[in-house]
């Protein structure tokens, strides 16, 4: 019988090396889960479905339409009119974060490197503001430009 309760009773507990091991399998883990996040977030689609559609002000009428959902590739026709001055580009866009960046299709001479944003500024594509990077002087005449117009997404 003295044997038997011998073998039930416990023994004493090292409660410092016990926690060291819970420390390491805690920071361990949280290792592993931030590395599995970082992966997730890297391999996230650049695009953003909401940002299709047709986008409507007096000055400003932009069309976008999502081509590679993935890489955020999208084809972009966007017109400016005010002052009797009309302009517009129709190009590809890549997607980045909250804007639309558009490289126009047709290369104009002394506008091959504009470039016109539309930026979100909603966060959830109902809003978009236009500006250009200056060297598309090409694409719109001299008293009007993308600068500052807003438009409204068109709803269905």
């Amino acid at each position: 019988m003295l044997q038997r309760r011998d073998a039930f009773k416990q023994k004493p507990v090292n409660h410092s090396r016990t926690m060291h091991k819970s420390v390491i399998h805690a920071a361990v883990a949280i290792t592993l889960l931030a590395s599995v996040a970082a992966d997730a977030q890297s391999s996230l689609p650049k695009g953003d479905r909401r940002v299709e559609g047709a986008y409507e002000s007096r000055a400003l009428h932009a069309r976008v339409i999502l081509l590679d959902y993935d890489k955020g590739i999208a084809a972009v026709s966007v017109a400016v009119t005010s002052n009797g001055c009309t302009g517009s580009v129709v190009g590809l866009a890549e997607m980045t974060d909250n804007k639309l960046v558009i490289s126009p299709y047709e290369k104009l001479e002394g506008g091959e490197a504009c470039q016109v944003i539309l930026v979100d500024g909603s966060k959830s594509w109902k809003k978009v503001t236009a500006t250009d990077n200056g060297k598309c002087n090409a694409y719109h005449g001299a008293s009007c430009t993308w600068a500052g117009q807003s438009a409204k997404k068109v709803e269905k």
